[in-house]
């Protein structure tokens, strides 16, 4: 008896696997190019956004520093100086970008850093007018900050206040013309605080406070002062400049603080007398 013929199915069978094959590869590819290409985008719209955002932040850098050259080419800058550096209408560039600002000549709180042995100084008075009397007087300062010295064994970081005040529109000065207090942080909790409370009959007077560190660096240094109700009194003596810049779809913001007079330093505390001439770096001569 004869065996029967057999037929293979092989070629249909390699067909049907190699169009599997051909699915996955092709599959694989697309899949391949379609996130090559979205990190190509995101990259590119990264490297724009780049670009942008340093010709934006040029432009607030711009309007700040015109701001600053203002307030330094003279003291007198007239009533209402303030609103007249603010500008809220986008003002344009030659490259195609704007700005706007807004500047204000007082702060209600002061946040700085002061490095060891260094000043810082506030004042309590209108400096663009000192013989007019405010509407509001600062009746105590309140001044917190923390440091990272370990002080378990010496003195922890803290700050001497020296306080000098005058009667407004006259040369006269106090009896204590200046007053100095010391504060020092706790070790414990590696903070401090200093409350500077003035008389209430004296509040008439105007009033320059200036703060120095020791034994360290003081960090989040924040100064606020307070009339006898309790309510803040803005600082008047402080300049703030917040600028924007934009530049195709991209922002950039920049805020400077600073204050209204360049203060003496270490000249504060100290009247210097000489027979002879006091210049550095050159010969002493005398009468």
């Amino acid at each position: 008896m004869a065996r029967p013929i057999l037929k293979s199915n092989r070629r249909e069978d390699t067909r049907g696997t190699v169009l599997l094959l051909a699915l996955l590869v092709l599959s694989s590819v697309v899949i391949t190019s379609t996130g090559l290409s979205s990190l190509i985008l995101s990259s590119l719209q990264q490297t724009r956004a780049i670009d942008s955002s340093i010709v934006a932040y040029y432009a607030a850098e711009s309007a700040a520093e015109q701001a600053l050259y203002a307030l330094r080419r003279g003291p007198d800058l007239g009533e209402g100086w303030a609103a007249t550096l603010t500008s809220t209408e986008p003002q344009a560039l030659g490259n195609g970008a704007t700005w706007t600002r807004r500047v204000s000549s007082t702060e209600r709180s002061i946040d700085a850093t002061i490095a060891q042995d260094s000043f810082l100084e506030v004042a309590l008075y209108d400096p663009d007018d000192e013989s007019r009397s405010l509407a509001e007087r600062a009746a105590r300062v309140e001044i917190s900050w923390t440091f990272d010295e370990d002080c378990a064994e010496t003195p922890c970081p803290g700050l001497t206040a020296s306080v000098l005040e005058w009667i407004p529109g006259t040369p006269n000065w106090s009896g204590r013309a200046v007053e100095t207090q010391r504060f020092l942080g706790v070790a414990g909790t590696k903070t401090g605080a200093a409350s500077i409370a003035f008389d209430p009959d004296t509040l008439d007077r105007l009033r320059k406070v200036r703060l120095r560190a020791e034994y360290g660096k003081l960090k989040n240094v924040q100064i606020q002062a307070f009339a006898l109700d309790g309510s803040v009194v803005p600082l008047p003596g402080r300049i703030r400049i917040d600028a924007w810049g934009q530049y195709n779809e991209t922002q950039q913001h920049l805020t400077i603080r600073l204050p209204r007079r360049t203060p003496l330093l270490g000249l504060y505390d100290f009247a210097i007398f000489s027979e002879c001439s006091i210049v550095k770096g050159y010969p002493i001569s005398c009468p």
